[in-house]
């Protein structure tokens, strides 16, 4: 999922028209920053036992 085809540009768009960017990857499929961050907190959790 890119940001320019994500399902939320037509949900309660923006009124200054301006691309909203909720997803990890931009519109070229490239990784952005956000998502080496979250990468790095899943990798950097503490691991839970499953119940």
């Amino acid at each position: 999922m890119v940001d320019d085809e994500s399902w939320l540009q037509t949900f309660l768009p923006r009124p200054d028209d301006v691309l909203k960017r909720p997803t990890l990857y931009d519109a070229d499929y490239k990784a952005k920053a956000m998502r080496k961050s979250l990468s790095d907190a899943f990798r950097g959790a503490v691991y839970r036992q499953a119940l």
